[in-house]
């Protein structure tokens, strides 16, 4: 089955944007040029769709925790990690798939956050390795497939490294589906 009906299920939002006026500790001015952190927060909105009178009668989602990135340094040279997840209990005997869709983006690889016009790739992952993409199966990504029952599962995030950003709040919406 797919989806009728959209129910937010996490927000998460990260810190201010880095005041043009102010420079964090470790910045330091080389050349006439700025060095240093240069911050942007980041967010993201996790929606489920489940048929209406499937969700009543088979499937509830319990909890989530969304994925919040934090701040993103443009001079780190580790990618930023974070992790959130979803539980939903089914009856037993359903079978059921978690689908998560491209978001903002026009491909799953990468997939975008948005802050007016500035980007900042990223992408959600099934494995803590961060190389199996979630997404709809399709496009070399793949979906979450449970047996039933009561299931948590953890969305692995990465924003990988060596992006030029400018500072500021970067979100992205992301639909979950469950299909049993």
């Amino acid at each position: 089955m797919s989806g009728a009906f959209a129910t937010p299920i996490a927000t998460c939002a990260g810190p201010a944007q880095l005041p043009w006026g102010s420079l964090p500790a470790d910045s330091a001015v080389e050349a006439g040029r700025l060095r240093g952190r240069l911050t942007a927060a980041v967010a993201l909105l996790l929606l489920a769709l489940v048929p209406r009178g499937a969700w009543a009668q088979n499937c509830r989602i319990e909890s989530v925790t969304g994925v919040t990135f934090g701040t993103y340094d443009v001079y780190s040279v580790n990618a930023l990690d974070s992790v959130g997840s979803i539980t939903w209990h089914c009856s037993p005997s359903a079978a059921t798939q978690i689908a998560l869709s491209r978001g903002s983006s026009a491909t799953f690889n990468p997939r975008t956050l948005l802050s007016a016009t500035d980007v900042l790739n990223y992408n959600l992952y099934l494995d803590a390795a961060r190389t199996m993409i979630w997404g709809d199966g399709t496009g070399g990504t793949l979906v979450y497939t449970s047996s039933g029952g009561r299931v948590t599962v953890t969305i692995f995030g990465r924003i990988p490294t060596g992006q030029d950003v400018v500072p500021g709040s970067y979100a992205d919406t992301v639909t979950a589906v469950l299909n049993f």
